[in-house]
């Protein structure tokens, strides 16, 4: 799958808001720390091209996962615990056969 078609899937999978989207400019990190940034709303809908340079290593993208008529089409946990084993939390999530995507983020 190329990036093209990464963005589009990325895009069907995760549908929000039309009217905004979150985006998020990373700071240079210091060594041990977590990694800093500026997280701000922009008007407009989360775009496939944003897609494709969020994907990329570009900006943080944000989608608001609630869209209007109050439709939310999927949710995220932000957990922020890094002493996490994924491999094994990615084996258990397959085991129990959750409707889950597990990703490390930044």
């Amino acid at each position: 799958m190329d990036l093209t078609e990464l963005a589009a899937a990325f895009l069907e999978r995760f549908k929000g808001l039309d009217r905004a989207h979150g985006k998020y400019v990373v700071q240079k990190p210091e060594p041990g720390k977590k990694i800093g940034g500026k997280a701000v709303t922009e008007t407009g809908p989360a775009t496939q091209e944003l897609w494709e340079m969020h994907l990329q290593g570009g900006d943080g993208l944000g989608v608001v996962p609630i869209m209007d008529g109050n439709v939310c089409w999927f949710g995220a946990d932000d957990i922020d615990r890094y002493d996490l084993d994924l491999p094994a939390l990615a084996a258990e999530i397959e085991r129990l056969g959750l409707p889950l995507i597990l990703c490390r983020t930044k």
